[in-house]
């Protein structure tokens, strides 16, 4: 029965950083989905003509965001 408390504390830490890993992640996913939309979402208040390519980055870049930061949520599940 000790031996099976001592492996509990030792794991203690790493469920902690584990969780509040998954946490920051599911704040700055949720950040970044809420950002883009169908519509441009936040950036297309940005849009003035001569800054169409501007956005089409933006766009770009929270798109690469959201597929890096969901890809990292679902590893850190899995290992965690």
């Amino acid at each position: 029965m000790a031996r099976i408390g001592r492996a509990l504390v030792n794991q203690q830490p790493t469920i902690t950083m584990v969780s509040t890993l998954l946490l920051m992640l599911s704040v700055l996913l949720a950040l970044v989905i809420l950002a883009q939309s169908a519509k441009g979402g936040l950036v297309a208040g940005f849009s003035v003509g001569y800054q169409v390519a501007g956005v089409k980055r933006t766009m770009h870049f929270l798109n690469r965001a959201t597929w890096v930061l969901g890809c990292a949520f679902m590893l850190l599940c899995l290992l965690g």
